[in-house]
């Protein structure tokens, strides 16, 4: 079964007030141009962030005393009301601002929707598999490029399929050389 995004739906969620785009049911890319500060980025945020409850690029900025809202929910609306739509298929993502944390569709049903059943190894963090097979955002490359290698190759290991070479490897009684 082949399973695409086929409607999103933002409510008051960063620059945008109620916005909704429907999507073909079918293979394709989608693609967002235009000028700085058109939204592109926080469409991509609220993708991430319906699907996952965090949007990694903004979590660094979250102070103690802030909240999502301040960065999630659009200027002038009620803080917190910001809420997105995914329909994928039959299946549906919901999630909504709130000031303990976001509600919604819960991370495991989310990943059942999502991961492809041929994928042997579990996913645990959705942000990361996201990122690695589905997103690739302004500027990704270089906050990627700038951790350190153990943190690159800690990232990698999971979704790369590495994990499944070290087995083997160990099962062989081979020792993997380090990377330079």
């Amino acid at each position: 079964m082949s399973l695409y995004l086929t409607k999103v739906h933002l409510r008051s969620f960063r620059s945008f007030g109620d916005f909704q785009l429907d999507l073909p049911d079918r293979p394709g890319a989608l693609i967002i141009t235009g000028p700085n500060g058109l939204g592109k980025s926080s469409f991509f945020d609220a993708v991430e962030w319906g699907l996952t409850g965090v949007v990694k690029r903004l979590a660094q900025h979250l102070r103690r005393n802030d909240t999502e809202a301040v960065y999630l929910t659009r200027d002038g609306a009620k803080p917190f009301s910001h809420a997105v739509t995914l329909a994928f298929g039959d299946g549906l993502v919901e999630r909504t601002g709130n000031p303990s944390g976001p509600v919604g569709t819960p991370p495991g049903e989310v990943s059942a929707l999502l991961v492809s059943p041929n994928w042997r190894e579990d996913v645990n963090d959705l942000s990361v598999y996201l990122a690695l097979t589905h997103f690739l955002g302004q500027g990704a490359d270089q906050r990627f490029m700038s951790r350190e290698s153990t943190e690159q190759w800690e990232t990698l290991r999971g979704p790369s399929g590495v994990e499944r070479l070290e087995k083997i490897w160990k099962r062989l009684g081979a020792v993997p050389q380090p990377l330079p």
